[in-house]
């Protein structure tokens, strides 16, 4: 599964779901941090991510 943590979660649970297993990569680091939410999940989903992990409501 491929996961996209979002900015505003901390950088632990990020390391975590690469400890199990998971392809985990930030918003961040792919440049989308300030992204609305729409924009976010539209380029989430053209990159293949299957999950966007944040505390925003979507």
């Amino acid at each position: 599964m491929k996961i996209l943590v979002d900015h505003n979660l901390r950088p632990s649970i990020f390391q975590l779901l690469i400890d199990f297993g998971f392809e985990a990569e930030s918003a961040a680091f792919n440049s989308m941090q300030n992204f609305t939410n729409g924009k976010l999940c539209t380029e989430a989903y053209n990159l293949g991510f299957n999950c966007i992990l944040t505390q925003e409501v979507i």
